[in-house]
């Protein structure tokens, strides 16, 4: 589960630099091929499983780019979108709360609005 939850404050969510960092990581130990950021596919010896990526905001939804004193630059919706694609076997983004906007050549595979508790 993702915390897009802002500690500079305001509703809209965001995602810190660190926490990108390790959901690229993690994709890809779970990933046999995926794009690299130069548009390559690269080939990885690990087994392909299907990836679910849970957030409290929808990547629509993780537009704020301020930051806590103590914290840098804020990775927000566009930048996570364009990660998630980089990976086939990303089939799923779970949020609590979406709004319906849905863009086949932006948006992650599927978006389910759970509205409710998620328990995984």
């Amino acid at each position: 589960m993702l915390d897009s939850t802002n500690p500079g404050g305001f509703s809209a969510g965001s995602i810190d630099a660190t926490q990108f960092a390790w959901l690229e990581e993690a994709l890809k130990a779970r990933s046999a091929r995926h794009i690299d950021r130069e548009g390559k596919t690269v080939a990885s010896n690990v087994q392909d499983r299907l990836i679910v990526v849970a957030s409290h905001h929808s990547s629509a939804a993780m537009n704020n780019p301020f930051s806590s004193p103590d914290q840098g630059e804020r990775v927000r919706g566009p930048q996570l979108e364009e990660l998630l694609h980089r990976f086939p076997n990303v089939v799923l983004q779970v949020m609590p709360k979406i709004r319906p906007v849905f863009d086949p050549l932006t948006s992650p595979p599927s978006s389910v609005d759970v509205s409710g508790a998620l328990v995984l």
